[in-house]
């Protein structure tokens, strides 16, 4: 499954961060900001991994966003 969202950002010089804090997928994830791969669990051996995880993540991604429309895609 893949799903991506925009989030507006006005000025980005006023955000002092932006973190992805939570992850819940089934076998594998990619997460993408703005084209950027910034936090992924993936192995290329099976696409059927039978796991399922939730999972407490810590990734500033503040570094890939940008004043006006940011992408944000997991796959």
């Amino acid at each position: 499954y893949n799903v991506s969202g925009n989030i507006e950002i006005g000025d980005i010089a006023k955000v002092g961060s932006f973190y992805l804090t939570h992850a819940g997928y089934d076998d594998w994830i990619k997460v993408y900001v703005n084209g950027n791969q910034v936090w992924s669990d993936w192995s290329d051996s099976s696409c059927e991994r039978k796991k399922s995880s939730r999972v407490s993540l810590s990734s500033d991604v503040i570094d890939y966003l940008t004043s006006g429309t940011n992408t944000l895609s997991i796959t």
